[in-house]
């Protein structure tokens, strides 16, 4: 897993906490229900070009999914 710091200065060179570049045209139908849920940001991030983008995006998601589960709003995860 991605810790951070193994990809050195570059591994962000549009700053770390700054939105992932938009998502592909090709990719924004399947992009969009996800949105729905889980808010562009976080989509953004795990359909970023870039490595370290889309795993913290995808631990965001996990993180979401979590507490939704354990707080019983699982309702929010339905998406289809």
């Amino acid at each position: 897993m991605y810790d951070g710091e193994d990809f050195g200065p570059d591994a962000f060179p549009e700053g770390k906490n700054s939105l992932s570049e938009d998502i592909a045209p090709e990719n924004m139908k399947y992009a969009e229900p996800l949105m729905a849920i889980f808010g562009e940001e976080m989509v953004k991030k795990m359909y970023s070009k870039s490595w370290p983008q889309r795993d913290e995006g995808l631990k965001q998601c996990e993180d979401f999914i979590k507490e939704n589960l354990n707080s019983g709003n699982s309702q929010k995860l339905v998406i289809f």
